[in-house]
């Protein structure tokens, strides 16, 4: 049963719990077979797993067994931790810089980079931030995968060239982009996990990781790293599986750059409160459509 699941990645600190369980939670309402999902779900404490697996069990008894809870390895923390020193900018570094409310430079945000590595008997994942909701079936993402030109399926609405600052040719690992096609928000992304293997992404990661962190030549964060990586190797999916800006932009009627659109919201398989005025936070705003699944 368990090659026959539909797997989705998260990775997550414990500022994030609550956020996590509200994510999950309106996947398996809007599912039309929630038992085929296995929720990968990586942590930085190994010390936490039990914890983390006996809430979600609590809280979802009927899918006791979909839930897969690994930590990052110590050898992969030190890596991490490594590249965090360099890029944080705090004179004094200690525990509480891992997990930094920028997420851009909090360790869980890296730990993405490990999930074919941990979660090795999976062919396809779905990445997932929990900054968001899940309005519709998430299965019907999964059909997305029916071309074999592509290793990755997100909505291109990212601007390569404004949002993630790529030279258009890496000698040093010889990487040539085409900065005239769009990314993706990282938040949603579906992708062929044995492509990644197969192309030891993992050590590519690091290996970028470290030489940006030396001599920079992207932003920092994973987003610029996981377009880098599928750069003209990812398919255009509808937008509505990313209606992102939740987090920074207002709900009005009508069109602007600080707003989102009604019928975007109404329609959007997936609602992403990108930004930093959360849902769950005091300050957040949108929260009328989280808190229908908190």
């Amino acid at each position: 049963k368990y090659f026959k699941k539909y797997h989705i990645f998260f990775s997550i600190d414990g500022n994030y719990n609550i956020a996590l369980y509200t994510t999950i939670n309106s996947i398996i309402q809007n599912c039309s077979n929630p038992e085929l999902i296995m929720f990968n779900i990586l942590i930085y404490d190994d010390n936490k797993k039990d914890e983390y697996l006996s809430i979600l069990r609590n809280k979802f008894p009927k899918l006791v067994y979909s839930f897969n809870i690994f930590s990052i390895f110590n050898k992969k923390k030190q890596f991490l931790e490594s590249v965090l020193k360099k890029i944080v900018p705090n004179k004094e570094f200690n525990d509480m810089n891992l997990f930094n409310k920028n997420v851009h430079q909090n360790i869980m945000n890296y730990s993405r980079i490990y999930f074919t590595e941990i979660f090795n008997n999976c062919k396809y994942g779905l990445y997932l931030d929990t900054d968001i909701i899940v309005q519709t079936d998430i299965l019907e993402l999964f059909k997305e995968m029916n071309d074999k030109n592509f290793q990755c399926y997100s909505p291109l609405i990212r601007n390569t060239r404004d949002y993630m600052s790529f030279p258009e040719y890496i000698p040093e690992f010889d990487i040539k982009l085409d900065l005239n096609i769009n990314g993706f928000n990282t938040g949603v992304y579906l992708f062929n996990c044995n492509y990644w293997r197969d192309n030891n992404y993992t050590e590519l990661c690091e290996k970028l990781l470290v030489k940006n962190s030396n001599n920079k030549f992207m932003k920092i964060g994973t987003q610029p790293l996981i377009n880098l990586l599928f750069n003209g190797k990812t398919k255009n999916i509808d937008r509505r599986w990313n209606i992102a800006g939740l987090g920074h932009k207002t709900f009005i009627k009508g069109d602007g750059n600080d707003t989102i659109n009604e019928t975007d919201i109404n329609n959007a398989y997936i609602l992403h409160w990108s930004g930093r005025k959360k849902p769950w936070l005091e300050n957040g705003i949108n929260k009328q459509y989280w808190l229908k699944y908190k």
